[in-house]
């Protein structure tokens, strides 16, 4: 997964403000996973965030590479590990998966700062046996810490929610339409590119990109979603890849990129395949850019199941399992805009 979002210079004096802080970093509260946060520079600030699910014993070494591997890939300077489980004491009176954050000890190039392990309350170091890091009870994870607070409420304020659990963050990328829905919304998108497709290009393109700046423009208001007669017909427009850059070339910005989400979002969420390739494969790309890399993710995933030759979904997906940096597709997203322009000049 990318860089999560980082919201300001915020400062955490503690494991427990760092477990408190990986669910906002995520997207969702981490269970039954082991979580590995790179850590850069003198100040030790965060960077890439990994979650695996926690492996059968037979299978640590393999997935303690695999975090190792990736760590080296991010540059990291140093690495915080912190194992979320119900199971928090082994059978040999050590923390639970012990032997799996020992393989992750002896594959790291980088400074291990803390290993820890959570039940999501209470919280013990791998480190230290002793009552100050935990001892048999465990140490509180008090959300009510200023770093903790703070973590939270920048995060709230530029929309981002913690959701219950990974299943939860899937379900809040897929279809949300009945049957009935589905046949209906189908019938719209069909209809919809029909009378598009009597319009030249150049047509198209401004009918989407005005399209899109007023539902931005709608969708400020949190109570107002875009219709679906609106939905379709940014789908069947978008069914041209060149007219759906005209969309996409509205994201490189942060703020326009705040925006155009929720419109991207509703359309995930309302138009069924096989009209959905192009409107989950915009939303994954500007989630990616965005520093969400698990909704990214699960973005791509939807659109290639249902196109699995969509060439940009699976490009953004590549670069996803290669941890290019958000910033990366930013430059993808701004080269669109030039070739666009490009066009427009030639033409």
């Amino acid at each position: 997964m990318p860089k999560p979002f980082a919201p300001a210079k915020l400062r955490l004096r503690s494991p427990a403000d760092l477990l408190a802080t990986v669910p906002h970093m995520l997207g969702f509260v981490p269970a039954d996973s082991v979580v590995a946060v790179c850590l850069h520079g003198a100040r030790s600030r965060a960077g890439l965030v990994l979650r695996f699910d926690l492996p059968n014993p037979e299978y640590a070494a393999l997935i303690a590479g695999e975090i190792c591997q990736r760590v080296e890939i991010a540059e990291a300077d140093g690495v915080f590990i912190a194992v979320f489980s119900p199971e928090t004491k082994g059978d040999d009176g050590r923390p639970a998966h012990a032997a799996l954050v020992d393989e992750i000890r002896a594959g790291l190039t980088v400074r291990l700062h803390e290993a820890v392990i959570t039940d999501g309350r209470r919280w013990w170091s791998y480190s230290c046996p002793e009552p100050c890091c935990g001892g048999v009870d465990g140490l509180v994870i008090d959300l009510g810490t200023s770093g903790a607070m703070s973590v939270a409420a920048a995060y709230a304020l530029n929309g981002r929610t913690v959701l219950p659990d990974r299943e939860s963050l899937v379900s809040s990328v897929g279809l949300e339409l009945s049957a009935e829905e589905v046949l209906a919304a189908e019938a719209r998108i069909a209809a919809a590119i029909a009378e598009v497709s009597d319009l030249d290009r150049a047509c198209r393109r401004t009918r989407v990109r005005h399209l899109a700046l007023r539902l931005m423009e709608q969708c400020d208001d949190p109570r107002e979603l875009p219709s679906d007669p609106d939905l379709a017909q940014l789908a069947a427009l978008c069914t041209d890849v060149v007219v759906r850059d005209e969309v996409l070339a509205l994201g490189p910005d942060a703020g326009r990129r705040e925006r155009l989400m929720p419109v991207l979002h509703a359309a995930v969420r309302r138009v069924p395949p096989p009209y959905d390739a192009a409107v989950c494969t915009m939303f994954g790309m500007l989630a990616y850019a965005d520093g969400s890399g698990v909704t990214a993710g699960v973005a791509l995933d939807r659109a290639l199941h249902t196109d699995p030759d969509y060439s940009l979904a699976g490009l953004i997906s590549d670069a996803l399992s290669r941890q290019v940096p958000p910033s990366m597709v930013e430059e993808v997203i701004r080269a669109a805009a030039g070739d666009l322009r490009h066009r427009d000049t030639a033409g």
